[in-house]
């Protein structure tokens, strides 16, 4: 299955969370996530859909500068405080301005719009995603990363089960979070960390 495909999977296992009564009743409490509370992490989540919709609404013809690693490890994390931090909270919380029914309805219109706009367009399509010019699978694996790990981040601040995605999803997620945490801390670290804990690092291996 192609990646958008993946995706798009993805988020119908998703949208259970988002318009559970677990989130709207808990929607303005402090999520899991320092400084986020569960409508903005939840409109943050969206986003996972609404970027690729974004992405895919203004196609872009020139050749790709990114592919899925290199978009997450060119930059470093932003700690919350940072201006980026609180900007991408600032993204989320006007995601869900509307109030948590409204975000779920527009997160399945733009599942509908994925589906029949992105799922048919070629693998050599690239598209731009905040200034950087992607493969549109290497722009949908960004995005499943977001959608699997900010889902974990939403389920456990409302008290919910994890979402369980589908093992080609989490194969990808797995293998592009062990790719940046490559990038950021060194093979040593990794390989210490996946088998030797005695030896791992103190600071751990966090792709983020």
């Amino acid at each position: 299955m192609r990646v958008v495909g993946l995706l798009l999977d993805g988020c119908e296992r998703v949208l259970p969370l988002l318009d559970s009564s677990a989130l709207s009743g808990r929607w303005a409490e402090p999520s899991a996530l320092e400084r986020w509370s569960n409508g903005g992490l939840a409109g943050h989540l969206a986003r996972s859909a609404f970027n690729l919709e974004r992405a895919v609404a203004t196609q872009d013809g020139r050749r790709p500068t990114h592919d899925a690693l290199s978009y997450y490890a060119s930059s470093a994390p932003e700690p919350p405080g940072s201006p980026i931090g609180r900007r991408i909270r600032e993204l989320g919380d006007q995601e869900a301005a509307g109030g948590p029914a409204a975000l779920a309805d527009r997160f399945a219109k733009s599942m509908a719009w994925l589906r029949e706009r992105a799922l048919p367009l070629d693998a050599a399509t690239t598209v731009e995603m905040f200034g950087r010019v992607l493969p549109i699978d290497d722009c949908a694996a960004a995005c499943l990363l977001e959608l699997v790990v900010h889902a974990d981040d939403l389920a456990v601040s409302v008290g919910l089960e994890p979402v369980v995605f589908s093992e080609p999803a989490i194969d990808l997620v797995v293998v592009t979070l062990s790719r940046i945490s490559r990038k950021r801390h060194g093979d040593v670290a990794v390989i210490r960390s996946l088998s030797r804990p005695e030896r791992a690092p103190a600071h751990g291996i966090s792709a983020f």
